[in-house]
Protein backbone atom coordinates (compact mmCIF):
# COMPACT_ATOMS: atom_id res chain seq x y z
CA UNK A 1 0.00 0.00 0.00
CA UNK A 2 1.39 3.27 -1.07
CA UNK A 3 2.33 5.57 1.99
CA UNK A 4 1.49 2.43 4.33
CA UNK A 5 5.35 1.22 4.75
CA UNK A 6 3.77 -2.66 3.84
CA UNK A 7 3.76 -4.11 0.55
CA UNK A 8 0.40 -6.32 -0.71
CA UNK A 9 0.16 -9.43 -2.68
CA UNK A 10 -1.83 -7.63 -5.76
CA UNK A 11 -5.22 -9.79 -6.12
CA UNK A 12 -6.80 -11.88 -8.64
CA UNK A 13 -7.64 -9.77 -11.74
CA UNK A 14 -4.66 -7.33 -11.10
CA UNK A 15 -0.95 -7.32 -11.38
CA UNK A 16 2.38 -5.50 -10.32
CA UNK A 17 4.83 -4.19 -13.17
CA UNK A 18 7.75 -5.63 -11.34
CA UNK A 19 8.45 -7.72 -8.46
CA UNK A 20 7.77 -5.60 -4.79
CA UNK A 21 5.92 -3.15 -6.72
CA UNK A 22 4.02 -0.77 -4.28
CA UNK A 23 0.77 -0.61 -6.71
CA UNK A 24 -1.24 -2.70 -8.24
CA UNK A 25 -2.17 -2.15 -11.75
CA UNK A 26 -6.30 -3.58 -13.20
CA UNK A 27 -5.70 -6.43 -15.84
CA UNK A 28 -6.55 -4.94 -19.12
CA UNK A 29 -9.84 -6.85 -20.60
CA UNK A 30 -10.73 -9.67 -20.88
CA UNK A 31 -7.48 -10.56 -18.71
CA UNK A 32 -7.26 -12.10 -15.46
CA UNK A 33 -4.30 -13.13 -13.12
CA UNK A 34 -3.63 -15.25 -9.98
CA UNK A 35 -2.40 -13.72 -6.81
CA UNK A 36 1.18 -12.26 -6.72
CA UNK A 37 1.00 -11.65 -10.56
CA UNK A 38 3.57 -9.39 -12.38
CA UNK A 39 1.56 -9.99 -15.70
CA UNK A 40 -1.68 -10.88 -16.98
CA UNK A 41 -2.01 -14.07 -18.61
CA UNK A 42 -5.09 -15.70 -17.90
CA UNK A 43 -8.65 -14.82 -19.51
CA UNK A 44 -11.28 -13.81 -17.04
CA UNK A 45 -14.56 -15.80 -16.11
CA UNK A 46 -17.08 -15.70 -19.05
CA UNK A 47 -13.36 -15.84 -21.31
CA UNK A 48 -11.43 -18.76 -22.46
CA UNK A 49 -7.74 -18.50 -24.51
CA UNK A 50 -8.00 -19.52 -28.06
CA UNK A 51 -4.47 -20.82 -27.91
CA UNK A 52 -2.74 -22.18 -24.73
CA UNK A 53 0.64 -22.03 -26.82
CA UNK A 54 0.48 -18.60 -27.94
CA UNK A 55 3.48 -15.93 -26.40
CA UNK A 56 2.21 -14.68 -23.05
CA UNK A 57 3.57 -11.32 -24.46
CA UNK A 58 1.35 -11.11 -27.77
CA UNK A 59 -1.99 -12.33 -25.12
CA UNK A 60 -1.07 -9.19 -23.08
CA UNK A 61 -0.77 -7.25 -25.77
CA UNK A 62 -3.45 -7.99 -27.61
CA UNK A 63 -5.77 -9.88 -25.44
CA UNK A 64 -9.30 -9.78 -27.51
CA UNK A 65 -7.21 -11.68 -30.42
CA UNK A 66 -6.73 -14.28 -27.57
CA UNK A 67 -9.67 -14.21 -25.02
CA UNK A 68 -12.97 -15.42 -26.89
CA UNK A 69 -15.93 -15.25 -25.46
CA UNK A 70 -17.34 -18.41 -23.70
CA UNK A 71 -19.77 -20.76 -25.93
CA UNK A 72 -23.26 -20.19 -25.35
CA UNK A 73 -24.05 -23.27 -22.30
CA UNK A 74 -20.94 -23.90 -21.86
CA UNK A 75 -18.63 -22.68 -18.42
CA UNK A 76 -15.30 -20.64 -18.38
CA UNK A 77 -13.81 -20.11 -15.03
CA UNK A 78 -10.71 -17.93 -15.09
CA UNK A 79 -7.84 -19.55 -16.79
CA UNK A 80 -9.78 -21.23 -18.92
CA UNK A 81 -8.31 -22.54 -22.49
CA UNK A 82 -10.39 -23.85 -25.30
CA UNK A 83 -8.94 -27.59 -24.59
CA UNK A 84 -10.62 -27.18 -20.78
CA UNK A 85 -14.01 -25.68 -21.68
CA UNK A 86 -16.56 -27.29 -19.31
CA UNK A 87 -19.54 -28.74 -21.45
CA UNK A 88 -22.36 -29.09 -19.04
CA UNK A 89 -24.77 -32.44 -19.76
CA UNK A 90 -26.94 -32.33 -22.31
CA UNK A 91 -24.50 -31.00 -24.37
CA UNK A 92 -21.21 -32.70 -26.93
CA UNK A 93 -18.52 -31.40 -28.92
CA UNK A 94 -16.08 -32.85 -31.07
CA UNK A 95 -12.59 -32.80 -29.57
CA UNK A 96 -11.44 -30.18 -27.25
CA UNK A 97 -9.88 -27.96 -30.09
CA UNK A 98 -13.38 -27.26 -31.29
CA UNK A 99 -15.52 -24.24 -29.31
CA UNK A 100 -19.13 -25.71 -30.73
CA UNK A 101 -21.34 -27.09 -29.07
CA UNK A 102 -24.13 -29.24 -29.88
CA UNK A 103 -27.29 -30.14 -27.54
CA UNK A 104 -27.64 -33.77 -27.46
CA UNK A 105 -31.18 -34.85 -28.50
CA UNK A 106 -33.42 -37.09 -26.24
CA UNK A 107 -33.32 -40.17 -27.65
CA UNK A 108 -36.16 -42.32 -25.84
CA UNK A 109 -35.35 -39.71 -22.94
CA UNK A 110 -32.06 -41.42 -22.07
CA UNK A 111 -29.25 -38.81 -20.82
CA UNK A 112 -26.90 -39.90 -23.62
CA UNK A 113 -24.61 -36.60 -22.94
CA UNK A 114 -22.84 -36.16 -19.33
CA UNK A 115 -20.63 -33.58 -20.46
CA UNK A 116 -17.67 -32.43 -18.55
CA UNK A 117 -14.06 -30.90 -19.28
CA UNK A 118 -12.58 -34.10 -20.94
CA UNK A 119 -12.96 -34.76 -24.89
CA UNK A 120 -11.44 -38.58 -24.72
CA UNK A 121 -11.37 -39.43 -28.84
CA UNK A 122 -13.97 -38.02 -31.18
CA UNK A 123 -15.33 -36.19 -27.98
CA UNK A 124 -16.85 -39.72 -26.56
CA UNK A 125 -15.23 -38.30 -23.27
CA UNK A 126 -18.67 -36.23 -23.27
CA UNK A 127 -20.78 -39.27 -23.41
CA UNK A 128 -22.34 -40.99 -20.87
CA UNK A 129 -20.60 -45.04 -20.08
CA UNK A 130 -23.17 -46.62 -22.41
CA UNK A 131 -23.05 -44.18 -25.01
CA UNK A 132 -20.41 -43.22 -27.79
CA UNK A 133 -19.84 -41.62 -31.28
CA UNK A 134 -20.92 -38.23 -32.53
CA UNK A 135 -23.87 -36.63 -30.01
CA UNK A 136 -23.09 -39.88 -28.09
CA UNK A 137 -26.10 -41.30 -29.95
CA UNK A 138 -23.88 -45.22 -30.64
CA UNK A 139 -24.49 -47.53 -28.26
CA UNK A 140 -21.40 -48.60 -26.32
CA UNK A 141 -20.69 -52.24 -27.21
CA UNK A 142 -17.46 -52.79 -24.71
Amino acid sequence: DIGSGTCTDCEPGFYAKQERQAACSRCRHPLSSGNRSTICLICMDGFYLSNSSADPYDIFDKPTEHCQPCPRNATCRAGTTLESILVPPGYWRASSSSAVLYECRSLGGEKRCAGGSEAGTNGDGYCDTNFTGPECQLCNAS
